[in-house]
């Protein structure tokens, strides 16, 4: 298992950017979806972080950088997996399989931050399968 510190994620809605092509729209990651990655790639080669192979579970504890009301969903996991692709942590983020995720009251930091664990789904298989609604 590994546990990582990043920085909090943009939301999900600020993730993308849409780019007008005359009947076509371009979707492609906006600057501050690339600033993000570039910052957590940064952090895992400052840490020296292997890449991790096989099925994962996933554990995302968020701490926000202010009170504001947040959607749980948007900054989870989109921008972190794909950061962490980028950074050589992951080698595609369908390798999560499951995840749990966690907003905290407590600000550790003024920018926030979100501590991401993963484990082997084969090491948590027996937690994640008994946890199942069948």
């Amino acid at each position: 298992m590994i546990t990582i510190a990043l920085p909090f994620p943009p939301s999900t809605n600020h993730y993308w950017r849409s780019i007008p092509l005359g009947k076509f729209v371009k979707v492609t990651i906006s600057k501050q979806g690339r600033e993000y990655a570039e910052a957590v790639a940064r952090l895992v080669a400052a840490q020296n972080i292997r890449t991790i192979e096989g099925q994962l579970f996933a554990r995302y504890d968020l701490y926000p950088p202010d009170n504001r009301r947040r959607d749980l969903d948007n900054f989870d996991s989109k921008a972190v997996n794909d950061a962490l692709v980028k950074a050589g942590v992951l080698e595609d983020d369908s390798q999560i399989r499951g995840k749990v995720s966690w907003f905290h009251e407590v600000q550790p930091e003024k920018k926030g931050l979100i501590v991401v664990q993963l484990a082997r789904l084969d090491l948590v298989r027996e937690i994640y399968e008994t946890a199942a609604i069948l």
